[in-house]
């Protein structure tokens, strides 16, 4: 066989083992000790701010969207909680009215009390240590953002779940 035959089954052979292990090592979520939860961690308090008024998107998508994600991975929403998951989408439109910036910002949130923490430490609310579940950047199309949004909230249900299974 030439040494230009090798050197290619070389190079398909290295790709191949790097996008196996990055494969591998993305698909596995953190385990955060904040996020382990009092109670059913499968009862989940939703918390989505509005969004100020734009051609793009509407509160109503960002909460479908995420309660979806929810329920594909069977967590229920519920009215009220010691902790809830928190979701806000701010988006600026630019000058071109094409492409528009977005904020995304996604948290888990506990309230001190049920947790025993001091209130003048942490205040009425704290967000425990957890990954960074957030996006920044420019895009063109509601159907993208949304997108984003699912891959956001997968990722944190991916280490909330992984942290809740934890015994």
């Amino acid at each position: 066989m030439p040494i230009v035959a090798i050197d290619w089954w070389m190079k398909i052979f290295t790709l191949f083992a790097l996008v196996l292990c990055l494969g591998i090592s993305n698909g596995f979520g953190k385990v955060y000790p904040g996020l382990k939860v009092k109670g059913d961690f499968r009862e989940m308090h939703l918390v989505v701010e509005d969004i100020l008024p734009n051609k793009f998107l509407t509160r109503e998508d960002i909460v479908n969207t995420v309660k979806l994600r929810l329920f594909s991975n069977n967590i229920k929403t519920k009215n009220f909680s010691s902790e809830y998951f928190y979701v806000k989408v701010t988006l600026l439109p630019l000058s071109d009215d094409v492409n528009f910036v977005y904020d995304l910002e996604l948290r888990f949130t506990k309230r001190s009390f049920e947790y025993n923490v001091s209130k003048s430490v942490a205040g009425l609310t704290f967000a425990p240590s957890q990954g960074p579940y957030g996006y920044t950047g420019i895009c063109s199309s509601k159907d993208k953002l949304l997108s984003l949004i699912k891959d956001a909230v997968d990722t944190f249900l991916v280490d909330y779940i992984e942290s809740n299974m934890e015994d």
